[in-house]
């Protein structure tokens, strides 16, 4: 399970940390959710956000050999255990969804990460009124064929471009919905 968040874990002399974590799906909570039970893949230090396509390449190149050749484990009994990889999942907060799946942000018309779902401007606000019928789905397809077109923002459903995530997960299924910002921090009160 990866994650990475759009905001800094700290701030020292101008410069900012943004770290992309990891942890192992298959160890059961709350062990899982341990500070020592984290990975760290990536850290990001600088003064600016970091920049998606260098931040992320490397890692999806490591994640993707982990993919072909699995990691091989030496037991104490001398066996060579062989275990296969997978990404199951990525969370993100909203402003690292976007910043990090190159989509459009959480306030524009498009912003829905899973459906082609296109908002109206009232006043300076979009809005997504009810439908009866419900909005297409966007899928992997989407995410890899717009994102390489030179379309106009509203013909690519909010893909803005490219991101180094699509070799490794499938997109928007493996893009988990952030619950603590969606449902805690109040955005479906409003």
């Amino acid at each position: 399970m990866l994650h990475a968040d759009g905001a800094p874990v700290i701030k020292v002399g101008g410069k900012s940390l943004w770290p992309i974590q990891c942890t192992l799906v298959e160890i059961s909570p709350p062990m899982r959710d341990r500070a020592d039970a984290t990975m760290i893949l990536g850290p990001w230090l600088g003064g600016t956000h970091p920049n998606r396509d260098l931040w992320w390449c490397y890692i999806v190149q490591q994640i993707h050999d982990l993919f072909r050749n699995g990691i091989i484990i030496n037991t104490d009994a001398g066996e060579k255990l062989k275990f296969n990889i997978r990404a199951q999942y990525a969370t993100f907060d909203l402003l690292a969804l976007a910043q990090n799946c190159n989509i459009i942000q959480f306030n524009g018309y498009d912003a829905c990460p899973d459906c082609d779902i296109h908002g109206i401007a009232i006043g300076r606000q979009a809005f997504y009124p009810y439908s009866a019928t419900p909005a297409a789905p966007k899928t992997d397809h989407d995410y890899t064929t717009l994102s390489i077109q030179n379309t106009t923002v509203t013909a690519s459903k909010g893909i803005k471009g490219s991101t180094p995530l699509t070799k490794i997960l499938v997109f928007p299924d493996q893009i988990a919905i952030d619950y603590m910002h969606l449902v805690c921090s109040g955005h479906f009160k409003h």
